[in-house]
C-alpha cells in the first residue's frame, strides 16, 4: 500500500471518529434537554394544579363564610333579642345555602385533584368539612332553627380549624416539590 491510500484510511478514521464523536454528543445532550424540559413541565403542571386546587377550596371556604355569616347576622339581630326569624332572614340564609351547595362541586373538583396528586391527607380533611356543614346545616336548613351564637361560633371554629390544617397539609406537598425542583 502506498502513501495516499494509508493518508485516506486515516483521514477517513479520523472524519468518522470526529462524526461518531460529534453524534453521540448530540445524541447526549438532546437527551438530557428533553429530560430537563419534561421535568420542568411537570413541576409547572404540579404546581398549576395545587393552585387550581386552593381556588377551588377557598371557593367553597368563602361560600361557608358566607352562609354562616348570614345565620350569624340572623341570630345576632333577632334569636338573641328574642324576636322570631323574619321570612326575610330566611331568604337570606337559604340563598346563601345555595351558594354553599353549589361550591360543593368546586370542592369535589378539589379532592379529586388531589387524590390524583396523591395528597391524601389534604384531600380527607377537605371531604371531613362536609360533617361541619352537616351539622350547622341539620339544624338550620332542615329543622328551621337558628343557634345561639356560642353555637355558631364552635361550629366556626370547628370549620377553621379544618380550613387551616387543609392548607397546611397542602402547602407541606406545594413547598417538597418546590424544593426538590430547584
Amino acid at each position: 500500500m502506498n502513501s495516499e491510500t494509508y493518508s485516506l484510511i486515516d483521514t477517513t478514521i479520523k472524519i468518522g471518529l470526529g462524526a461518531i464523536i460529534a453524534s453521540l454528543s448530540s445524541y447526549l445532550l438532546t437527551r438530557l434537554n428533553h429530560k430537563s424540559d419534561a421535568r420542568k413541565e411537570f413541576y409547572k403542571r404540579y404546581f398549576d394544579t395545587i393552585e387550581k386546587i386552593s381556588d377551588s377550596a377557598e371557593d367553597y371556604f368563602q361560600k361557608w363564610s358566607r352562609c354562616i355569616s348570614a345565620i350569624s347576622g340572623v341570630s345576632k339581630g333577632q334569636i338573641e333579642k328574642g324576636i322570631p326569624v323574619s321570612d326575610e332572614g330566611w331568604k337570606k340564609i337559604r340563598e346563601r345555602d345555595g351558594l354553599l351547595i353549589q361550591a360543593r362541586d368546586n370542592k369535589m373538583t378539589a379532592i379529586s385533584r388531589l387524590k390524583l396528586l396523591g395528597i391524601n391527607d389534604a384531600a380527607v380533611i377537605l371531604d371531613e368539612t362536609a360533617n361541619v356543614e352537616n351539622e350547622l346545616r341539620e339544624v338550620v336548613i332542615f329543622e328551621c332553627k337558628i343557634p345561639n351564637l356560642k353555637e355558631i361560633h364552635s361550629i366556626q371554629d370547628k370549620m377553621k380549624k379544618k380550613r387551616n390544617l387543609f392548607y397546611i397539609e397542602s402547602n407541606k406537598h406545594y413547598n417538597e416539590k418546590k424544593i426538590t425542583s430547584s
